[in-house]
């Protein structure tokens, strides 16, 4: 395990200990760095954290970041295509204009995420959790939930429904039909 110093260039120390930077941060904590502008492309980052990171401009074309934590993360206009993110949690980060296509996005954490213009084309959201999102139409939203999205929004709207139905016939059906039975 490589000892990062907060302030370096984590690339560099990675080279300096004659390690391999796409190999080497699986499983770290990244959290808050500067990595805007960066070619990732095919890095191993499994299970790595990079809650809030800047990763805008980024390049992870190919990157492999399973059950990565990307919660806040800024990945404004970040080339993402064929990423691995399966299981990632990337609560509340921003993919404004991001490329994810092909990406693998299976039981994600998309929750109140910006997809504005986000490229979503050929991605795989099977099991991916959104809502609350920034961006979404209702066209995009549909299409997401065919290719197997699972929406909270949705979900919420419709147990705030069933509440509603379920004290409509508590108080106008069954206790005054229990009132007349009392008679």
């Amino acid at each position: 395990m490589l000892k990062l110093l907060p302030d370096d260039d984590i690339f560099v120390q990675a080279k300096l200990a004659g390690l391999d930077p796409a190999e080497v941060f699986s499983h770290e904590d990244l959290s808050g760095r500067d990595l805007s502008d960066r070619d990732l492309r095919n890095f191993k980052l499994r299970g790595t954290w990079l809650n809030g990171c800047d990763l805008n401009h980024a390049r992870l074309n190919g990157a492999k970041l399973p059950d990565a934590q990307l919660c806040g993360a800024n990945l404004t206009e970040a080339k993402l295509c064929g990423v691995q993110l399966s299981d990632a949690n990337l609560n509340g980060a921003d993919l404004r204009r991001a490329d994810l296509r092909g990406a693998d996005l299976r039981k994600a954490d998309l929750k109140k995420t910006n997809l504005s213009n986000t490229n979503l084309s050929g991605a795989n959201v099977q099991g991916a959790q959104l809502g609350g999102n920034i961006g979404l139409t209702e066209d995009t939203k549909r299409d997401l939930k065919n290719r197997g999205a699972i929406f909270e929004d949705s979900a919420a709207e419709g147990n705030s429904l069933v509440k509603i139905n379920i004290q409509w016939w508590i108080k106008y059906v069954i206790v005054p039909l229990i009132g007349i039975l009392m008679l």
